[in-house]
């Protein structure tokens, strides 16, 4: 009964509709950092360079700090645009760059759950890959993928909502192992490598 019941709120659940929660969910939690300023010593760092290179600075050279030249680039654009030292605007770009991460993993997270979920069902029931319960196996996959990166990469404590270079950069890196998993698909599973430094180029922090 349970697995009827699971299997019936499941088929109700579509890639529209958790894209829709993961938005909602994530727009809450850091809603605190709109509206309630925090201090984070990396943000003022890199709100700060972002705004000399506003005014025409060189990175490294006008601006020194121990990170990797995309995120001084994000903090310029979003000044450029919304005004010197708009944190809000900072923390909405981080908001939406979560978005598009927890997506991103969902989507990865569907394709693994279809692959390894499909032939098992196949074999054990012997029914057509129409028939069986991968697809909704996916599904489930993208939505908890998905909601659990929004809320572990927000609630642990105010640092992580901050616009730290972390936070941009699981965005390409998820997209390295999406567009990679495609690339495997398209040459009927044989490994295609896509190099990491493709899509994280300038992103990757080093500890």
């Amino acid at each position: 009964m349970d697995r009827v019941a699971s299997a019936m709120v499941d088929g109700r659940v579509t890639p529209t509709k958790t894209a829709g929660l993961v938005t909602g969910l994530a727009c809450v939690l850091h809603a605190p950092s709109y509206v309630r300023p925090f201090m984070d010593i990396d943000e003022a760092s890199l709100a700060a360079i972002g705004c000399r290179l506003v005014e025409g600075g060189r990175v490294y050279r006008d601006a020194v700090e121990n990170k990797t030249p995309a995120i001084f680039y994000i903090y310029k654009a979003v000044f450029a645009v919304f005004g010197r030292y708009n944190m809000v605007a900072i923390h909405v770009a981080v908001t939406l760059s979560a978005i598009a991460t927890a997506l991103v993993i969902g989507a990865i997270a569907a394709r693994y759950a279809g692959a390894c979920n499909m032939p098992l069902a196949m074999k054990s029931t012997g029914m057509t890959s129409s028939a069986v319960s991968a697809p909704r196996d996916a599904e489930r996959a993208r939505r908890w993928a998905a909601l659990l990166y929004v809320v572990f990469s927000a609630s642990y404590y105010p640092k992580m909502l901050a616009g730290n270079t972390e936070m941009f950069a699981v965005l390409p890196a998820a997209l390295t192992v999406w567009c990679y998993l495609r690339a495997r698909v398209a040459s009927n599973q044989r490994a295609a490598p896509i190099p990491a430094s493709v899509a994280s180029a300038g992103t990757n922090k080093r500890k």
